[in-house]
């Protein structure tokens, strides 16, 4: 047989999107055939599993054993978002299935047993046609599949399951350790599993892909990790346009098998939380000595006799490169074990239970911490022996967070004046005894009904709000630095290319993040002009209230003038003729907070430089107005935002309504004569007519007091105001526009789009209002334009607008954020 024949790609696709393992996908094997009528003592068919990406059926013998049949052949795809099912974007996804070798998971069972790991015993067999499928005949008959064991419930006679009578789920493991502190994880034994993981390269070890040995030992109870679904070891991500993607997404895990690991902890992400919960107790030497006793077991006779389990038609094609890679791997496995015990080590989440507990948190010197956790008995003292015991060092670990849960839990915090080591305690709902003399580096999170009368030294942040009892299993999340490309649009300066550089930092109860860094340098291909930025947030800096810095700084920037008025001339001049260069600098300082869901609110102080470049021959020179300086201006001020926003889909908005408002002071620093306010203000309301119809309706307008800057007045510009007119057209101290539409928009589903698209009809209408110009003239717009809105994430609008002073085509981008 052939496992996926459909992987045989010409040189150009592989090229494009990896070479992976496509030999050995197309590579007719020789495998075993079964009839589930006789073996393991004959199996029914009784439910197709619930995988996204395989075809799944479960059987069961007459002594209720659990097997499953798994497909060889995957489809990434079925785990897409409907949106993108049936596209060109399933394709792609799907012909990456090949970046496993097909027969992989036949290769871990002599290594995971030589580990001394739990594991299945997978089989490659081809499943015929045949009555003892029943039901299921015509979706599993005569293809490839993976079968093994199901590791669930009963397996006491199964010695690769511990023979546990009782194997459960993580959910179900994590719910009883949680619920009860007799119900413990084997913390060394998942060490050993999770350093074996990267030795094969097992990426992807999610919460699922794990089930878990109960082990009685008299009233205690031991979960025993026994890892599941090995087919993607090996795993291969090369390719021009993969490697490309797996960058722009961030997603440093997908890393190609190797003789080594690029980055440890990036390579472990997606197993992050069950790691940082059941694998932080062992100390460093720990590590290193499970890693060491793992480099014994994997003698180069268990890996070469492991892969050679390969089909013989395919392990010439790869069964020696993997050899190589698992042997240089295997050798570095105190090294994977340092660096990543250091990367959990430097935030460590010690949970508690709902049980009863006293937690003892004590300075064993400077620069060493030591944290117990006694179970207490119907006397409420603490029993002899800790059933959580761990010495941190303060050159290994930052920051420790204890989360007590619930019961009525005893902390006794001696951590002295030379604690170098954060420590946050989470006391929970019950009532928690705090005792401690002196303690420093030491923060409380608890309500007021505690008992906080032997405390001295840690700070209290006491409320009401459960909130502060919070423990989010799913909350840590990694660091992130490096470059990356800028490619994107505005209305200023259309399409711009660039670089970056961000830094974004996490930190505790702060999301998305704690603060973030990022600085650009961009050009504008259109405008042929550098600028260069930089932005920066700072998470609930100032209680809720998030802190934003941000500088731009523009060599050129290109805008329209075509005099100050209502009534200004387009002129028949060139394009070139009304363009203005300047260049701008601006620094600002802002507080900024999103409340109830849909309410924003900004405060900004800010710097302003302006210098308006004489351009000889230019309309600015030869017709504007004497006031109008070449010389560089500078300015301070505050700008005051509101917005309030509740639509359907940010993207492509069929219902709902946007309002904007803004209030900016400016003054010239060097005129103290010469400020500016302004006021502006928009809303968006979005009307649905029909399933197919939606009226949107825009009213703006803005009016400005003061001594302006003829670039400080308010402006009618391009797709945001009146189309059917070169941007900043008309200048003015007020202005008001309207924009109406009315649109067409279906959902389109075809292999090539996904989203919606649509038709629109437009008519804008606006003026400016200068004093001492007598105007009754209202410039109006209209015309057409079409929408499209791929996947719904981002829609991009082209319009083609006729008025007075030409036809003038706009784009409008809208992202839902």
């Amino acid at each position: 047989v052939v496992a996926g024949k459909q992987y045989n790609k010409n040189s150009f696709q592989q090229w494009l999107w990896g070479k992976h393992y496509r030999k050995d996908w197309v590579t007719p094997v020789t495998v075993r055939t079964i009839d589930l009528d006789t073996v393991n003592g004959g199996l029914t068919a009784y439910e197709k599993g619930g995988g996204r990406q395989s075809k799944t059926l479960r059987l069961r013998n007459a002594a209720g054993k659990e097997y499953v049949l798994r497909s060889n052949d995957k489809s990434f795809g079925k785990a897409l978002p409907e949106k993108y099912r049936g596209t060109f974007i399933e394709d792609i996804i799907d012909g990456q299935v090949s970046i496993a070798q097909p027969y992989s998971a036949i290769t871990i069972p002599g290594m995971a047993a030589a580990a001394g790991i739990y594991h299945t015993n997978p089989q490659i067999v081809y499943v015929p046609s045949q009555k003892a499928l029943g039901e299921f005949d015509k979706d599993f008959g005569n293809d490839l599949y993976l079968f093994e064991q199901r590791p669930d419930e009963n397996w006491e006679e199964a010695p690769n399951f511990g023979n546990s009578k009782k194997i459960v789920s993580t959910e179900k493991m994590l719910e009883n350790i949680f619920s009860d502190n007799d119900n413990r994880a084997d913390q060394a034994g998942f060490v050993r599993a999770r350093l074996f993981d990267m030795f094969i390269g097992d990426w992807g070890r999610h919460e699922d892909q794990w089930r878990w040995a109960t082990i009685e030992e008299g009233d205690k109870k031991f979960y025993k990790p026994i890892p599941r679904d090995r087919d993607q070891v090996y795993t291969k991500f090369d390719g021009a346009l993969l490697s490309i993607g797996i960058s722009a997404a961030g997603a440093g895990h997908l890393e190609t098998f190797g003789k080594d690991i690029k980055n440890v902890a990036t390579y472990n992400y997606p197993a992050r939380n069950l790691d940082r919960q059941i694998a932080n107790e062992p100390s460093k030497e720990q590590w290193i000595t499970i890693a060491k006793d793992l480099q014994q077991s994997l003698t180069d006779k268990v890996i070469e006799e492991s892969v050679k389990q390969l089909p013989p038609e395919v392990f010439p094609l790869s069964g020696n490169e993997i050899i190589r890679k698992l042997k240089s791997r295997r050798d570095k496995l105190v090294e994977f074990a340092t660096d990543y015990y250091s990367f959990l080590a430097r935030e460590v989440d010690i949970v508690g239970t709902h049980d009863s507990e006293f937690f003892e948190i004590r300075s064993v010197s400077p620069a060493e911490t030591e944290i117990s956790i006694y179970d207490i008995n119907k006397e409420g003292q603490p029993k002899k022996n800790p059933f959580y015991s761990r010495k941190f060092l303060s050159t290994e670990t930052n920051e420790i967070r204890i989360y007590g849960l619930t019961g009525n839990d005893q902390y006794a915090i001696n951590t002295g004046a030379a604690n170098r080591i954060k420590i946050r305690i989470i006391g929970g709902p019950g009532k928690d005894v705090y005792i401690s003399t002196g303690a420093v580096r030491v923060d409380i999170y608890d309500n007021g009904d505690n008992d906080f009368t032997k405390l001295d030294g840690p700070k209290k942040h006491l409320s009401e709000n459960p909130f502060i009892h919070l423990y989010n299993y799913t909350g840590f999340n990694y660091d992130k630095k490096g470059p990356g490309p800028v490619l994107s649009y505005n209305s200023e300066d259309h399409i711009y290319v660039g670089l970056k550089y961000e830094i974004e930092k996490q930190q505790w109860r702060k999301q998305p993040f704690g603060y973030q860094h990022e600085l650009a340098a961009r050009y504008s291909i259109s405008e042929g002009a550098f600028s260069f930025g930089y932005n920066s947030i700072f998470t609930s800096l100032i209680g809720n209230w998030d802190l934003h810095l941000n500088a731009d700084y523009d060599l050129v920037r290109w805008t329209n003038f075509f005099g100050i008025g209502n009534e200004t001339l387009r002129g028949k001049e060139n394009r070139d003729f009304n363009r203005v260069r300047s260049k701008e600098f601006y620094a600002g300082a802002g507080i900024e907070r999103t409340f109830a869901g849909y309410h924003y609110a900004g405060l900004t102080a800010f710097y302003q430089m302006v210098e308006i470049l004489d351009d000889p021959g230019r309309f600015i020179t030869k017709q504007t107005p004497s006031f109008i300086s070449f010389d560089q201006k500078k300015f301070g001020g505050a700008k005051l935002n509101y917005r309030y926003q509740k639509l359907d889909n940010g993207a492509v908005p069929t219902r709902g309504i946007k309002f904007v408002a803004d209030l900016s002071f400016m003054q010239n620093l060097e005129q103290s004569d010469s400020t500016v306010a302004n006021f502006s203000s928009a809303i968006n309301i979005y009307i649905p007519l029909s399933k197919s119809f939606v009226f949107a309706l825009k009213t703006g307008g803005a009016a400005l007091t003061g001594k302006p800057e003829f670039y400080q007045l308010n402006k009618l510009t391009g797709s945001k105001t009146l189309r059917g007119y070169r941007k900043y057209r008309f200048y003015g101290e007020s202005m008001f526009y309207n924009q109406a539409e009315l649109q067409f928009i279906r959902n389109v589903k075809t292999y090539l789009f996904s989203g919606k698209a649509g038709l629109i009809a437009l008519y804008d209408i606006g003026r400016v209002w200068q004093p001492g110009e007598s105007s009754g003239t209202w410039h109006y717009g209209y015309g057409g334009g079409i929408m499209l809105a791929p996947f719904n994430k981002v829609s991009v609008a082209v319009f083609y607008a006729i008025s007075r002073d030409e036809r003038d085509f706009s784009i409008r981008i809208l992202k839902d954020l």
